[in-house]
């Protein structure tokens, strides 16, 4: 298994110290955790880099897990330190999705958590196999359910279908060449519109510049929403087999 290319485009070139993906991948590669910060937030950032750092240390997202994070993010700031803009900012909350990946490959799979609209993609060759947790780019037009550091927001979490809704696996035993794809929602959406092309091109993808290329020139086309685009693309072979990546383990 390789990482063969991690990379994010801000959202405003001139400003990339503002660009509120995260991406946190532990140190053999098996558990890997993207998060979308949302623009409207407090200090979407933050709250963003908790959740991604916590999930490949500790997987079992729960009501508990999230209440943790929520008292991490909490101890960072003193209240009545903050402006009275910035404290009924801090009251409307930060916001953001996860997207959690755990490698399971003496297993054969993958299981997968998807709170919000980060999209993960299975591929063989230039097939599509699965995406989770949208297979149609009109689903990315609908609001999604973020994790919040407004508690009351996150009791979703204790929906009894939680896992129906969050949780899903992609069998890889009987793939050729499987490759996971995970992208932020202006990419994801894209390259569900787009299809196997674009499977392709992002495969492909090897640099930074190439991925701004890509995203700027779809951009400018009116074919991919302006705002901060991330891409990993993991390879599923053996380290053995694999040529021009970075073996992880």
């Amino acid at each position: 298994m390789w990482i063969a290319f991690r990379g994010s485009i801000p959202k405003e070139a001139a400003f990339p110290e503002a660009n509120e993906d995260m991406v946190t991948v532990c140190e053999d590669a098996e558990r890997i955790a993207l998060s979308d910060g949302a623009s409207e937030s407090f200090d979407a950032q933050r709250w963003a880099r908790l959740l991604t750092e916590r999930f490949v240390i500790d997987p079992g997202v729960d009501g508990q897990w999230v209440q943790e994070r929520l008292a991490v993010y909490r101890s960072a700031f003193v209240f009545n330190a903050l402006s009275w803009a910035q404290q009924m900012a801090f009251e409307r909350g930060s916001f953001a999705t996860l997207l959690g990946i755990q490698i399971q490959r003496q297993l054969g799979r993958i299981d997968i958590l998807a709170i919000g609209d980060s999209l993960a993609l299975l591929v063989d060759g230039n097939m599509l196999v699965a995406s989770w947790p949208y297979a149609d780019p009109e689903q990315f037009n609908t609001r999604p359910t973020l994790l919040s550091t407004k508690e009351t927001l996150n009791a979703f979490m204790g929906d009894p279908n939680f896992d129906t809704t969050h949780r899903t696996r992609f069998d890889l035993t009987a793939l050729a060449d499987p490759v996971l794809l995970c992208t932020t929602d202006a990419l994801g959406q894209w390259v569900l519109r787009e299809g196997n092309e674009a499977l392709t091109r992002l495969q492909a993808i090897r640099s930074e510049d190439a991925l701004r290329d890509l995203v700027l020139a779809e951009r400018a086309g009116k074919r991919m929403r302006t705002d901060d685009s991330t891409l990993l693309v993991v390879h599923l072979r053996q380290p053995e087999e694999a040529h021009g990546g970075l073996p992880l383990a």
